[in-house]
């Protein structure tokens, strides 16, 4: 609520303080207001596929720095901060025509956009940055100038972003605040895209809708690696999904090929999981299951592949480790296991251990060896681990 009262008193303010406004001000104010209309319509479906992607994960990165930005820079700051009002508007309609009913999201993430807009305008204004492009006389205070501007909206904008969704999710980790590699790189593309509307909201009006067909790729891009990763991911635990293991494993397999190293291949399965998701329900299995992948992904290296193979079975490929090696790991992994807050059962494992290249030559023998040894485990009582020609410690 802060934020919004202080975006409208600041665009009151703004407006109160600015003078006459030139036509070609109003032009160009209107030229960014219809490209964003016109965006909006053309990349409607791509914008839904993204929010769906996105649900409970950190925040995907909007396309209003395109039409802010420019706008921070070349207008004056009250129609500057007028376009931030007029998306906002347009954002709402969007969101009430495909019934997204998050209107408090929308108008927060309004007046943020409308602060930074503003930041980024006092910016323009202080360092002529905004006669440099008024004027198309491209020297090197505009550009200086325009650096520095885009530093103000972009750590405005984001500072209130994470402040708001700190506030709201509670006690988090600034990684899961953070947007993915994806969002990032499309939020970099849309503030150069904005500097170089900018440039051409001056000289060259007539090409700024080319801006639009550069921003839809963009988009679809950032959608297309979005889907990829969601293929690749075990919705239940985030870690890869059986086939993208396989995959991530043949290529480990055949770099120790060539390069004549060692890897092993860890096979756990949750012992008695039938029984907690018969007596306890599925939520209570797929929380465990959820904690288990989270401690594998912060036990294992980062350069370990994990995936969840089906079911309680999880399965782990480690480049450059021996079959000594890999029973220690396996040995502690166990034991952390045993070791979890799976509130309200607690849960053991069993694994099973091979090595390249003595168990086997390609993965498909491996993991057979792999799960050879977790049969001896199963057999042997459970909580335990065996290497697939020796008992390892347990």
């Amino acid at each position: 609520m802060g934020t919004n009262l202080l975006a409208a008193a600041l665009a009151a303010s703004a407006w109160l303080r600015t003078g006459p406004i030139p036509p070609r001000a109003w032009l160009q104010f209107l030229v960014l207001i219809a490209m964003a209309a016109i965006q909006a319509q053309l990349t409607g479906r791509v914008q839904v596929v993204r929010r769906y992607l996105a649900a409970d994960r950190a925040p995907i990165a909007n396309v209003t720095a395109v039409w802010a930005l420019p706008a921070a820079l070349t207008l004056p700051p009250a129609l500057a901060v007028s376009v931030n009002i007029v998306l906002m508007i347009q954002a709402l309609a969007w969101s009430a025509r495909r019934r997204i009913s998050m209107p408090h999201r929308v108008v927060f993430n309004g007046a943020a956009g409308a602060l930074a807009t503003l930041a980024a305008s006092a910016v323009s204004t202080a360092t002529g940055t905004r006669a440099g492009f008024t004027d198309a006389h491209w020297q090197v205070l505009p550009v200086v100038g325009a650096l520095f501007a885009i530093a103000a909206y972009a750590i405005v904008n984001t500072a209130l972003v994470l402040a708001a969704m700190r506030a709201a999710a509670g006690p988090a980790s600034l990684g899961r605040l953070l947007p993915s590699r994806e969002n990032a790189t499309f939020e970099g593309v849309t503030l150069a895209l904005g500097v170089v509307l900018a440039a051409l909201l001056g000289p060259s009006l007539w090409i700024t809708p080319s801006v639009i067909a550069i921003l839809l790729i963009a988009q679809r891009s950032v959608v297309t690696g979005q889907l990829k990763a969601e293929a690749d991911l075990d919705s239940k635990t985030g870690l890869l999904a059986a086939g993208a293991w396989r995959r991530a494993a043949e290529v480990e397999l055949r770099r120790a090929e060539r390069n004549r190293a060692l890897v092993s291949v860890l096979l756990i399965d949750l012992d008695h999981f039938k029984t907690i998701n018969d007596q306890h329900g599925h939520l209570t299995g797929d929380a465990v299951l959820a904690e288990v992948g989270g401690y594998l992904r912060r036990e294992l290296r980062g350069y370990d592949a994990v995936g969840r193979f089906g079911g309680e079975e999880f399965t782990a490929i480690l480049p450059d480790t021996g079959v000594t090696e890999a029973a220690r790991i396996a040995a502690r992994i166990r034991a952390g296991i045993a070791g979890l807050p799976t509130a309200p059962v607690p849960v053991t494992a069993s694994i099973g251990l091979a090595g390249y290249p003595e168990d086997g030559p390609d993965l498909a023998t491996l993991f057979q060896a792999a799960d050879a040894a977790l049969y001896m485990a199963k057999q042997a009582g459970r909580n335990r681990v065996e290497v697939f020609r020796a008992t390892a410690p347990a």
